[in-house]
């Protein structure tokens, strides 16, 4: 099966998701579609730093969303005795995987939305 590999870049200063297309590791700079920073340059690149970048998971939610890390992301889950409940959290990558809390995300596949993500609606995980 193959993987697409695709990232999102959320520009920390600007507060605002940019179209990441080149990522320099040996000069630490982000390439980018063309956006407008907030002193009202146009801008084609920036330094690292100033990125959060997000992995696509390959996975997407119900509604055909795709799923990336930083989404956070409402799931039905079902209890022992057959009852179920909704819940939230946020996509990590961590030990490997992309998880949803503690748990790997491929073990929700079919009832997940994408409720917004960590930087613009972090309130949705208080």
């Amino acid at each position: 099966m193959k993987r697409e590999i695709k990232f999102r870049a959320w520009h920390k200063t600007e507060e605002m998701f940019v179209d990441a297309k080149i990522f320099d590791f040996n000069v630490g700079v982000v390439g980018t579609s063309a956006y407008i920073s907030k002193d009202g340059k146009t801008k084609y690149r920036d330094i690292m730093q100033n990125f959060d970048i997000q992995q696509y998971t390959g996975l997407k939610d119900k509604n055909g969303v795709e799923i990336y890390e930083g989404d956070i992301v409402k799931i039905k889950l079902a209890t022992p005795n057959g009852a179920t409940y909704e819940t939230i959290g946020d996509v990590t990558f961590y030990e490997g995987s992309f998880k949803l809390g503690n748990y790997p995300l491929a073990n929700y596949i079919g009832g997940e939305e994408v409720i917004g993500n960590i930087h613009e609606n972090g309130d949705l995980l208080k």
